[in-house]
């Protein structure tokens, strides 16, 4: 019984000692690949335009990551980097909240593995879009549904051609209104999205 009692007392004070836990340095959120697909500028209003009308999003950035320390468990797994930028609408929804946010996140275990993650709303559908390579990201969902995601090297939405493009569309919406489908390009960001149910594409201008 005392060797049983002995060895959770020496687990916890482990577990819990600042001197033997792990810490790793992490670096703050730069330029990078997330950034090259979207390079949104807080200066220049974001205009998406459709037979309905056009919507402005005037950004401002709220949370970039700096350098910082993680720390975990002397006993547990090397902890995990992350770092990101937060930007927000300055224009709200009638419940104060911002009619589009993006998020652009890096997890990061060691120098040579990383993997890059955008999360957006606009309105009140988030899309969340997983694993983006050299020649895109590898999956998204809308809310916790999973979006069928396709690439297509050019498209002409309106009266505007993007290439580089992938198109995600959920099999299932979730809310009312919501979206139901989202294009995105390297070098532009978010240059359309389709609304449900009155399906209406709004294209960025």
């Amino acid at each position: 019984m005392l060797r049983i009692l002995l060895f959770f007392t020496v687990s916890a004070l482990l577990l819990s000692c600042d001197i033997c836990s792990r810490k790793v340095d992490c670096p703050a959120f730069t330029a990078n690949r997330l950034t090259e697909w979207f390079p949104y500028s807080l200066t220049t209003p974001l205009t998406y335009a459709s037979d309905a009308g056009v919507q402005h999003y005037t950004l401002r950035s709220v949370h970039l990551t700096g350098k910082h320390t993680k720390t975990g468990a002397f006993l547990g797994p090397e902890p995990t980097c992350e770092a990101y930028k937060y930007y927000v609408s300055e224009e709200t929804t009638g419940n104060r909240q911002p009619r589009l946010a993006a998020e652009l996140r890096i997890e990061r275990e060691t120098p040579e593995t990383e993997w890059f993650e955008a999360e957006f709303r606009i309105g009140s559908t988030p899309v969340y879009l997983f694993g983006l390579t050299d020649t895109g990201f590898q999956s998204a969902f809308f809310h916790e549904h999973i979006a069928r995601l396709q690439t297509l090297p050019e498209v002409t939405l309106g009266n505007r051609t993007f290439r580089q493009v992938q198109r995600a569309t959920a099999d299932t919406v979730s809310g009312t209104p919501a979206l139901s489908e989202v294009y995105v390009a390297r070098g532009e960001g978010i240059v359309a999205y389709r609304e449900h149910p009155s399906r209406t594409l709004w294209v960025k201008q």
